[in-house]
């Protein structure tokens, strides 16, 4: 079995504390003021996250 990336285990990990929260993909959007549909695509990999962004779904997620 192969390890995976550190950015696939931090996509993951961030997934894993949506899930906890019970929040949507738009629920994250809203509080981290990013635009609509943004970490939906972040989770399936379209999208990365900007140290900006993360900063703000990190902040949202109750994540220090």
């Amino acid at each position: 079995m192969t390890a995976r990336p550190p950015r696939d285990q931090l996509r993951l990990a961030i997934d894993a504390r949506r899930k906890e929260l019970k929040c949507t993909c738009i629920d994250v959007d809203a509080d981290s003021a990013l635009p609509t549909g943004y970490f939906s695509k972040y989770l399936s990999g379209v999208r990365n996250l900007g140290p900006e962004a993360l900063d703000k779904v990190l902040k949202a997620l109750g994540v220090r």
